[in-house]
C-alpha cells in the first residue's frame, strides 16, 4: 500500500481499458496449369508433331494432328474453369464450350482435357506452327482467379 496517494484533481481515477482486433482473410491457394501436346492421327505409327517427317510427295503435305489441352488442378481447392482458349499461329479460339458444366469443375489433383483435331500443311509457308493456350479458374466461392 502506498501512503500519501491522492486521487487526481476532479475526482476518481478513470478505469484503464484496451481493445484489440486482429482479423484477416487468408488467400485461397489456387493453382491450375494448362499443357499442350500434339500428336499425328491416322498414321502408322503416330508421332509427336515435332517429329513429323518431311513430305516425300504432295499427297503427304496435309498431316492430320490432334492437339490435346490438359488443365491440371495442382492446388488444394476445387476450381471452376471460367476461360479456356487457344491461339494457333495468332488465331484465337474459345475452348470453354468444349467442356460440359461438370468437366469445368476440377477437384484438387484432377484434370480435364479438350482435344482439337486439324490438318497441318507441312509443305506450305514458313512451316512453323505455334500453339498457345490459357486458362482462368476460380474456387467455388469465386473469390480469386487462377491463371496459366
Amino acid at each position: 500500500v502506498i501512503a500519501n496517494m491522492k486521487p487526481p484533481p476532479g475526482g476518481d481515477v478513470p478505469p484503464c481499458t484496451d481493445t484489440d482486433t486482429y482479423a484477416f482473410n487468408p488467400p485461397t491457394i489456387c493453382e491450375v496449369n494448362v499443357n499442350i501436346t500434339c500428336m499425328t492421327t491416322g498414321l502408322s505409327p503416330n508421332v509427336a508433331c515435332e517429329d513429323i517427317a518431311p513430305a516425300v510427295e504432295e499427297a503427304d503435305c496435309d498431316v492430320p494432328v490432334a492437339y490435346t489441352f490438359t488443365v491440371d488442378n495442382i492446388g488444394p481447392t476445387t476450381e471452376t474453369i471460367n476461360t479456356l482458349f487457344r491461339s494457333f499461329n495468332l488465331v484465337t479460339k474459345d475452348l470453354l464450350g468444349e467442356l460440359s458444366e461438370e468437366e469445368r469443375i476440377v477437384s484438387s489433383g484432377e484434370s480435364t482435357t479438350v482435344v482439337e483435331t486439324m490438318s497441318l500443311d507441312i509443305c506450305e509457308g514458313e512451316r512453323e506452327f505455334v500453339m498457345t493456350a490459357g486458362v482462368d479458374a476460380s474456387p467455388p466461392s469465386g473469390e480469386s482467379i487462377c491463371s496459366d
